[in-house]
């Protein structure tokens, strides 16, 4: 599976997943550009993503949502 992500606030587009990787609903993938992951859950229709945002020792919370 390959994937990118789009960050507007940032002007960054099609930004490379890597390790993509969805068990059910459960979602988690590394940014390698960004030193980063993400582990998440998605919701019953599909449309948000909500976990955690990690990179390098900090770690906060990320909903990511479907245009």
């Amino acid at each position: 599976m390959s994937a990118t992500m789009d960050s507007p606030d940032r002007n960054a587009m099609a930004i490379p997943l890597n390790d993509v990787k969805q068990t059910g609903r459960n979602v988690e993938f590394g940014i390698k550009v960004a030193h980063a992951s993400f582990k998440g859950t998605l919701n019953q229709k599909s449309t948000e993503l909500s976990g955690q945002y990690g990179q390098e020792q900090d770690v906060v919370p990320l909903t990511l949502k479907k245009k």
